[in-house]
């Protein structure tokens, strides 16, 4: 597998970092696409600039990095899943920045690379799935249901379906197996998807709202 020149900070988590938490960015992101057994740390060296002694200093072996990694994803996710659930604004406002950063993430993953974690790191894909179910999932479905007490989403709406329904069409839709063939672009894979969804479960307030909310957020243009 060739990975030089393709590892990128994740989108969503542009902060500052130290060279050890880039390394477990960066080598997540590359396990998500390609698999656990695909990436080779002689090109994680390569790639960033750093001795393969000096990983193995910090990591003992390839699983402790992968877990490690996942990890600290999991603590910076939730801080922002947190501060998007906790600010001021807008409900629409609060849907749309969740969904974003959960599209965003979802995106990153191919079939391929999580199957490979399941086989080859069973427990670390089993945490990653107790994260998505319960930091998730969870605080989507609890969010929909506040955005029907608050009249944003119609009263009849299931959240729960209305949760696996986006989960579902982002994994299937916006993920670079399907995206490499296909003409749209995954900015125009998120604006569909949440045009034709989120305007089916929004009251006429609610629909006003996210009109004038794409008209703010180049994402949503």
């Amino acid at each position: 597998m060739e990975t030089k020149n393709t590892l990128k900070v994740t989108p969503v988590l542009t902060e500052k970092f130290t060279a050890k938490e880039r390394l477990l960015i960066n080598f997540r992101s590359q396990v998500l696409k390609f698999g656990f057994s695909k990436v080779r740390m002689d090109e994680i060296s390569e790639s960033q600039g750093i001795s393969k002694k000096t990983i193995y200093k910090y990591f003992p072996t390839k699983k402790d990095m992968l877990k490690l990694a996942s990890r600290f994803f999991m603590k910076i996710f939730e801080k922002k899943i947190n501060s998007i659930l906790n600010s001021d604004k807008h409900f629409v406002d609060k849907i749309s920045d969740f969904l974003l950063l959960v599209g965003e993430q979802l995106s990153m993953a191919t079939q391929d690379g999580l199957r490979d974690i399941q086989k080859y790191c069973p427990d670390i894909y089993e945490e990653m799935e107790t994260f998505r179910r319960e930091k998730i999932l969870i605080k989507l479905e609890n969010l929909f249901i506040q955005a029907k007490k608050e009249r944003v989403f119609r009263e009849d709406i299931n959240e729960r379906v209305m949760v696996l329904m986006l989960i579902n069409s982002v994994e299937g839709i916006a993920n670079p197996n399907v995206l490499l063939h296909e003409s749209f672009s995954l900015k125009e894979t998120f604006k569909n998807i949440f045009d034709i969804m989120l305007n089916g479960a929004f009251t006429d307030e609610g629909r006003n709202q996210f009109t004038k909310l794409k008209k703010r957020k180049g994402i949503l243009k």
